[in-house]
């Protein structure tokens, strides 16, 4: 008895610790929707952690015999709602009916992700095999104000 109750305030003050954690983890809807009106999805549930770190699984597929390839373009935004990065998963393929689920994980600056307050996924045609991460302006501006506040 005495180890459950140990093991329930363990847990209970982990959760607590988290609560107080700023507003992360940040989690975006995966936003299954078809692609251009066509029978084909890429989405994915996707949490950015207040590390940096960014994890997600991307489905891919295709709800018909022609397959197709596709990526999930996540785009953060500031507190003032402004886009600040965009991050571009590879492309994944399918082929005929059939979908596929892939682990997916970056790393973004600390600096960067304390401006983040949320993100969005859509789903997008792709045949990119690489991640690409775009800073926008915006964000560039804050990572020019962290980097003078510094000196």
């Amino acid at each position: 008895m005495k180890h459950i109750l140990f093991l329930f305030f363990l847990v209970a003050g982990t959760f607590s610790l988290h609560a107080q954690n700023d507003r992360f983890p940040l989690v975006a809807n995966s936003n299954c929707n078809n692609i251009d009106g066509k029978p084909w999805r890429s989405c994915g549930l996707a949490t950015l952690y207040s590390t940096g770190k960014f994890l997600c699984s991307v489905k891919t597929e295709s709800a018909n015999q022609q397959g197709f390839s596709g990526a999930v373009l996540f785009t953060f935004y500031s507190e003032d709602g402004k886009p600040v990065l965009t991050i571009e998963t590879p492309a994944y393929t399918v082929k005929g009916k059939a979908s596929t689920l892939v682990p997916f994980s970056e790393m973004l600056d600390k600096k960067l992700v304390q401006h983040i307050f949320r993100f969005e996924a859509k789903g997008i045609r792709s045949s990119n095999t690489k991640t690409i991460k775009k800073l926008l302006p915006e964000g560039e501006k804050l990572m020019k104000a962290a980097a003078t506040a510094k000196k």
